[in-house]
């Protein structure tokens, strides 16, 4: 028989801050809200079909190269720490986006923007 321990226990990965899990919580859904409406958004700038087909592309393409890096990195226990640096980059890239006001500013503000979301993308599944 096991003992109790004060920490809960989710699929091996113990939550000992709340204040990450309510962070999760939070931006999870915002985040998966905004993403399928950043391709309508790029195009009421005036992008081309094919320029908004790279915006949309691009996260996709961040989650297909980093997904495996934060996977690796999660089983090396460091959960909680790429939970929070997930965290801050989302932070970053809503401001970002917030300040995007025409198509030039799309292009001269970093343009890293959307390839950074899928940098970030799958952090939840840590």
């Amino acid at each position: 028989m096991q003992g109790h321990t004060s920490a809960l226990s989710i699929y091996g990965f113990k939550r000992r801050s709340p204040l990450v899990f309510a962070t999760m919580f939070i931006l999870f859904p915002a985040k998966w809200v905004t993403v399928p409406l950043i391709s309508v958004y790029v195009r009421s700038l005036g992008l081309s079909i094919y320029e908004t087909g790279v915006v949309a592309a691009a996260l996709g393409a961040g989650l297909l190269v980093f997904e495996p890096m934060w996977g690796m990195l999660s089983d090396k226990g460091w959960k909680t720490r790429i939970l929070i640096y997930s965290c801050l980059a989302h932070l970053l890239t809503f401001y970002l986006f917030s300040q995007v006001r025409d198509l030039p500013s799309l292009y001269e503000e970093p343009p890293l923007v959307v390839p950074l979301e899928g940098i970030v993308g799958y952090h939840q599944e840590i």
